[in-house]
């Protein structure tokens, strides 16, 4: 027991005897010192590192601020966009509405012809100029269905238009999601203990 204590107290004065040395050139300054001075240095590189990665992160969030505000300008855009579909949708089906109203006008027509045919039978003498007439008028109706007939053909085109619109507003709100999905992982995975 001893033997361990002389070996303790051997050691402790030796530790000392190093510490108050000169190390790597450095003439009265024990290892104590050296280690706190070090620790002193790594003190002040550690804040100035804390420092700048508070203003990178400071920077970070004024851009994702900047743009988030920009994703929201987009999304009201689209907003907007979509008011202005629905506005088109609207008159669309007004005019829809007009068409029909246009079909039962020749509906209107066709019964009023077959009541006029109804009439013609008894007048057979009378029935090649009453011919004529009704071709005329036939000729007119051929004339208002084939112009209904080219409007509901524009229709179409309008309405393939809008639905290739709002497929490529579909795909700019996928990548929006995708950029989100991003911006939301680079949050979480950056963000201190």
């Amino acid at each position: 027991m001893l033997d361990c204590e002389e070996r303790h107290l051997r050691l402790e004065t030796r530790l000392k005897a190093l510490e108050d040395a000169t190390v790597s050139g450095v003439p009265g300054q024990s290892i104590a010192t050296r280690f706190w001075t070090h620790y002193g240095r790594i003190s002040i590189v550690a804040q100035n590192i804390n420092e700048k990665i508070e203003r990178e992160v400071g920077t970070l969030r004024t851009e994702m601020k900047a743009g988030f505000a920009a994703v929201e300008q987009r999304f009201e855009q689209v907003d907007q966009r979509f008011e202005q579909v629905d506005q088109r949708f609207e008159q669309v089906d007004q005019r829809f509405e007009q068409v029909d109203q246009r079909f039962e006008q020749v509906d209107q027509r066709f019964e009023q012809v077959d009541e006029r045919l109804g009439k013609l039978d008894h007048r057979v003498s009378l029935l090649g100029t009453e011919i004529n007439m009704l071709r005329s008028t036939a000729h007119e109706m051929s004339d208002g269905i084939a112009k209904i007939n080219k409007d509901s053909a524009r229709r179409d085109l309008r309405i393939d238009k809008i639905e290739k619109q709002l497929a490529t507003h579909d795909e700019r709100f996928n990548s929006i999601e995708a950029l989100l999905i991003r911006i939301d992982a680079k949050l979480t995975g950056d963000q201190p203990n």
